[in-house]
């Protein structure tokens, strides 16, 4: 039977094991209630019998039990078989007490070494996690550090790359002073062979007056001889006309 808040029914409204209230299962023999997954071994609600339910407890001090019925979805039988027997002379009342408190004390025994099992799964769950977020930040470092070598490349490569870019920039601007004073040069150069040329030209003038009034000087001097002559004659008396 399901148990939550009935208080008709006589029994507890807390788990007997862990001592919660929540979705209970109510003993018919006892008060005692139980959560499915407290019990020992646990137990499935689509494992619950038509008749009445017996707990670890009760079925294991000899509680009665409806046929074919089994507490908590297993025979408990072999529980009860490996509790000590009671003193043969004891009082049937201490017997049942006796027998009811070792069989508590299993259950709970069991109870414990379950949670302790389920406890080292989780540890050893918990453990396996650490050492994968371990071996993951491992990776996200490595990561981390050959993006940074990446990024330290990079920099040193556009460093070269503006330097280089720079000293081309210093080529260029070199080329084209060489240029300029290449021009410059082949400027002069004209200019010296126009000034040659007007040399050469100056200078064939030149020679060409100098022949030209050496060539007046020349005739000039003729003409000189010449009126000196026609005066010499004169004054000597003899006609101009007769000295042929």
């Amino acid at each position: 039977e399901d148990e939550e808040d009935d208080e008709d029914d006589g029994n507890d409204d807390k788990c007997h094991f862990c001592e919660q209230e929540g979705e209970l299962l109510c003993c018919d023999n006892c008060p005692r209630t139980f959560h499915f997954e407290c019990l020992i071994p646990p137990m499935r609600k689509a494992d619950m019998p038509d008749g009445d339910w017996y707990c670890p407890i009760c079925t294991a001090s000899g509680a009665p039990k409806a046929e074919g019925v089994e507490a908590n979805g297993v025979e408990l039988d072999g529980v009860q078989g490996t509790i000590d027997a009671p003193p043969a002379d004891a009082p049937p009342a201490e017997v049942k007490t006796t027998v009811k408190a070792e069989a508590e004390a299993e259950a709970r025994m069991k109870l414990a070494t379950a949670a302790a099992e389920k406890a080292d799964r989780t540890s050893k769950d918990l453990i396996s996690k650490a050492k994968k977020a371990e071996e993951m930040k491992a990776e996200e470092r490595k990561a981390a550090q050959q993006a940074a070598d990446k990024a330290s490349a990079l920099k040193i490569a556009q460093d070269e790359l503006g330097a280089a870019t720079a000293e081309e920039e210093v080529t260029r601007v070199q080329h084209e002073k060489a240029k300029v004073r290449l021009q410059a040069a082949m400027s002069s150069v004209k200019r010296l062979e126009s000034e040659k040329v007007a040399a050469v030209e100056l200078a064939a003038k030149a020679e060409a007056a100098a022949s030209s009034a050496e060539a007046a000087a020349s005739n000039a001097a003729a003409e000189e001889a010449a009126v000196a002559a026609e005066c010499a004659d004169s004054i000597n008396g003899i006609p101009v006309e007769q000295l042929d």
